[in-house]
């Protein structure tokens, strides 16, 4: 039995919204599914399925050379309609902090031009693939 302060889905929706790292998409993936994306490059996705909440670590696969495919690391899961509206925003708010340092603290700085890049886009810990592109003659 849900508690007697317990979100309602639209509170909660809104809720991520105001809370993630903007910008905030979310993609509806069915009836009861909606799946948000904190941040530019992505760092936190959170999938809400029926009563469930997955939180997880954003990360990204190369399909192709050209095609970046979204494969979020799970986090952590919680049934949201069992938690009283206040006790789920804390949780939450553990949960998406913690899961932001993680993808963040995988970010490296390229050698040759200084810039800090998610992982995705580094050809090594050292070197962006841009620069290895542009000084090591590396195809992507």
């Amino acid at each position: 039995m849900p508690p007697e302060n317990a979100p309602d889905k639209q509170s909660l929706i809104d809720y991520l919204q105001a809370r993630l790292p903007e910008p905030v998409p979310i993609h509806q993936l069915g009836a009861n599914s909606q799946v948000f994306v904190g941040g530019d490059p992505g760092e936190v996705v959170v999938h809400i399925i029926d009563q469930s909440i997955i939180v997880s670590v954003f990360a990204v696969e190369w399909e192709t050379p050209y095609t970046p495919v979204m494969v979020p690391e799970e986090y952590a899961i919680l049934n949201w309609y069992e938690l009283s509206a206040d006790r789920l925003q804390l949780r939450l708010d553990e949960l998406i902090d913690s899961a932001r340092r993680k993808r963040l603290s995988r970010y490296r700085t390229c050698e040759r031009c200084g810039e800090t890049k998610p992982p995705e886009h580094m050809h090594s810990d050292e070197v962006c693939q841009s620069c290895a592109e542009e000084h090591l003659g590396i195809v992507h």
